[in-house]
């Protein structure tokens, strides 16, 4: 499994999965879909975005491209920065829940919604940093942390069953199960 990695001029992060290398374009575009636009530029590093098809997927976009040569990964230091993070807090995170690898794609997406909610922006041209976090940049509005349902990833959870869940169960409502045990995977959020 493979996943691509896109971060906006202010820090904003987005991530897709896909199960082959050559589905980078179809992801790149549902990347370019959540943005709600295409960019004007994009920086690419991976031989499946530098094709003929890229290319013309590209100019279909009005995006220009940048290319970064095979192991010259350091000149999108940014990117890259960013990407070392989140692979770090994955890791911490999957060895602190005694998690096995297989859950590692939940991770990933739950760290990247708590940096997009907690990191700060920058300013694209000066670099400097902004007095708003990179979600509020992004969305324009200031992330409030009570509308989301927040913990560690991988710790257990509960789930509250509702009445009709427990009657299909069989439970009896004075004394049968109301919540059944699981493991928290993480917040889902729609980009847009």
């Amino acid at each position: 499994s493979y996943y691509l990695h896109a971060v906006t001029e202010y820090g904003y992060m987005l991530v897709e999965g896909l199960a082959f290398k050559r589905q980078s374009l179809l992801c790149l575009g549902k990347i370019f879909n959540d943005l709600g636009r295409s960019p004007v530029s994009v920086v690419v590093d991976g031989a499946e975005l530098n094709s003929k098809h890229a290319d013309l997927f590209y100019a279909n976009r009005r995006t220009t491209k940048d290319a970064t040569a095979a192991g010259q990964q350091w000149m999108n230091s940014r990117v890259e920065r960013r990407h070392a993070v989140i692979n770090q807090m994955t890791a911490a995170s999957l060895r602190r829940a005694g998690a096995v690898t297989a859950f590692w794609w939940f991770c990933l997406h739950h760290m990247v919604f708590i940096c997009n909610l907690l990191l700060l922006a920058r300013d694209p041209k000066t670099r400097q940093a902004l007095d708003k976090t990179v979600w509020e940049a992004h969305f324009g509005v200031r992330p409030n942390l009570r509308d989301y349902l927040i913990a560690p990833w991988g710790c257990m959870c509960y789930l509250v069953l509702t009445p009709d869940q427990r009657q299909a169960r069989g439970a009896d409502n004075a004394f049968g199960i109301r919540a059944i045990g699981g493991i928290y995977l993480g917040v889902v959020c729609n980009p847009r």
